[in-house]
């Protein structure tokens, strides 16, 4: 009988013990989930500020060639005029 006591309190002591590795390993799990979000969100911002500066990039470089197609199409127009 006190065998049978002793070997319940050890496998609820046991059990005890599992239960709050797994509760500190459930924190641990969080706060890492959250540090992996913060890291993800900051990479997510850092991407959207170089895709941001890279449209604007080529939007300039876009108007750049579309001025001198204008200008071309000008000389062209202006020599073509003066020619007879």
């Amino acid at each position: 009988m006190l065998r049978s006591k002793s070997l319940l309190y050890f496998g609820m002591a046991i059990a005890l013990a599992g239960n709050v590795y797994q509760m500190f390993r459930a924190e641990h799990m969080k706060r890492d989930l959250t540090l992996i979000q913060k890291n993800t969100q900051t990479q997510i911002t850092k991407l959207n500020d170089a895709s941001a500066a890279m449209l604007e990039e080529n939007r300039q470089r876009f108007e750049a060639i579309k001025a001198q197609l204008q200008q071309t199409e000008a000389t062209v127009q202006a020599k073509a005029k003066s020619q007879p």
